[in-house]
């Protein structure tokens, strides 16, 4: 399994939605350049559906927007994959680490983007920094030193 969106996506392959509006993994395809999907959401429910192929797409790298956004729907994906029950529960099972792996880089590359002190880049920064373990107190002083430099506008 693996995250692709450059090629033709296989069975079990994760796939950006609509520019990372959505995350899925490939369970089917039909004819008509279509792909049957599956996405699983923060509050658990997963949702089955056909996307063209040329609806899959990344977000823009540049575009801090669209990768918070596709952030949120990775750690979102990730969250509500916990406990998966029902037919494919197994392969939700086994792609969650993956789906973590893709969260963090995307986290990561957040991170390292500029406006340094835009409201949602820094929520997505301690959101990643919660993610890859840093501890709690070194969150919180973060967000107090954040909240000082930037003041409420920021946070």
């Amino acid at each position: 399994m693996a995250y692709t969106n450059s090629e033709t996506p296989r069975l079990g392959s994760l796939v950006s939605i609509l520019g990372g509006a959505k995350l899925g993994f490939v369970v089917g395809f039909r004819r008509g350049g279509f792909i049957k999907a599956a996405t699983v959401h923060k509050d658990g429910r997963r949702d089955t559906a056909y996307h063209l192929l040329e609806s899959l797409s990344e977000p823009d790298p540049h575009n801090i927007r669209e990768m918070v956004r596709f952030y949120d729907t990775c750690a979102g994906f990730y969250d509500g994959s916990a406990g998966a029950e029902g037919d494919v529960a197994g392969l939700i099972e086994s792609i969650r680490e993956q789906v973590l792996d893709l969260a963090l880089a995307v986290g990561q590359a957040i991170q390292e983007m500029r406006p340094p002190y835009d409201r949602e880049r820094i929520r997505v920064c301690l959101d990643y920094a919660m993610r890859t373990g840093v501890s709690a107190d070194r969150i919180a002083r973060e967000r107090l030193r954040l909240e000082a430099t930037c003041g409420s506008v920021c946070l």
